[in-house]
């Protein structure tokens, strides 16, 4: 076996988490017909205004909350504690506790489980013996970019989380050789642009944290270089994605957030971090069901390091 398939596959035939098919996700939420009907009566609550927030922006399917099962099993694993917050939502719904309750074992189960089964629309704590360190924000990818409606504006309650006075580490989701055409890519990188830029209201602050995240590389293979190491060549990687999601002033979906000082920017050129990422391989068991083995630490490790 090559070093590259080896690193790739390292998490072995035990470490497989389910993924839920397309149809089971698209009746699984965690709000109302109301909000789903108008996202802007939807209520959440940051009950912990001290504790830095993660805000997970990605499109809809862009592989967010795989991610984040991913990163609980890696911090978990080191030793931090990893809970969703209860009061993030309403007493009333109970689909949301359900979904609190049963955490844990959608994480760490082998098969799908149940109604309640869907890591989405949360707020998870991370937690050491001393502190918490963070919070992440997990909440619908077409909430914070939709590409059949790409000049949607936010929800209000994402709104009031972007206003929220806790510092953020803002976390870009992006893929290369997106399945979208040009005009869509270039919306995302304006609405990315426009989170620094604002018109009179700019939600990335100068003491946020930014992080750029190419996702499921282990999907793009063919199209990412990789080392002779079994990961990905990141300069590369960067600059590929730096050409896809374009402007028409030729400006990118980084050009916001790079270092324009004069001379910092000779030894710190951005002001911000890129990272590759992957949950894993994908596998057909002969149940019919999808699932993933998950991959080297290698990806949540980066991930982590960004966000600590």
């Amino acid at each position: 076996m090559d070093e590259k398939l080896n690193l790739k596959n390292a998490g072995g035939q035990d470490d497989q988490l389910p993924i839920f098919e397309k149809d089971y996700m698209k009746g699984t939420r965690t709000y109302s017909d109301q909000e789903l009907k108008d996202p802007n009566s939807i209520v959440t609550t940051i009950g912990d205004r001290r504790t830095p927030l993660v805000i997970l922006f990605g499109s809809t399917a862009i592989g967010k909350s795989v991610a984040l099962i991913r990163l609980t099993r890696f911090l978990e694993g080191q030793g931090y504690t990893v809970q969703p917050d209860p009061l993030f939502r309403p007493a009333y719904d109970t689909n949301y506790q359900a979904i609190c309750n049963n955490f844990r074992d959608v994480v760490y189960s082998p098969i799908a489980v149940g109604g309640t089964g869907v890591v989405n629309f949360m707020l998870i704590k991370v937690s050491d013996r001393r502190r918490s360190i963070c919070q992440i924000v997990e909440a619908p990818g077409e909430h914070y970019f939709d590409p059949e409606n790409v000049f949607k504006p936010f929800p209000l309650y994402l709104n009031n989380i972007f206003l929220s006075p806790n510092r953020k580490v803002w976390i870009f989701i992006v893929k290369k050789n997106w399945e979208m055409d040009e005009v869509v890519k270039r919306h995302l990188a304006e609405r990315i642009q426009g989170m620094k830029t604002g018109n009179g209201q700019p939600f990335v602050r100068p003491g946020d944290r930014v992080v750029f995240m190419c996702t499921q590389v282990d999907k793009r293979e063919s199209q990412v270089v990789f080392t002779n190491t079994g990961f990905p060549n990141i300069p590369m990687l960067h600059t590929d994605i730096g050409n896809e999601y374009r402007i028409n002033d030729g400006s990118n979906l980084y050009t916001t957030y790079e270092n324009t000082h004069a001379i910092s920017r000779l030894w710190r050129p951005h002001n911000y971090s890129f990272i590759p990422f992957s949950a894993g391989t994908f596998n057909q068991a002969n149940n019919g069901k999808l699932y993933f083995n998950i991959g080297p630490d290698y990806y949540p490790s980066m991930l982590w390091k960004c966000i600590k």
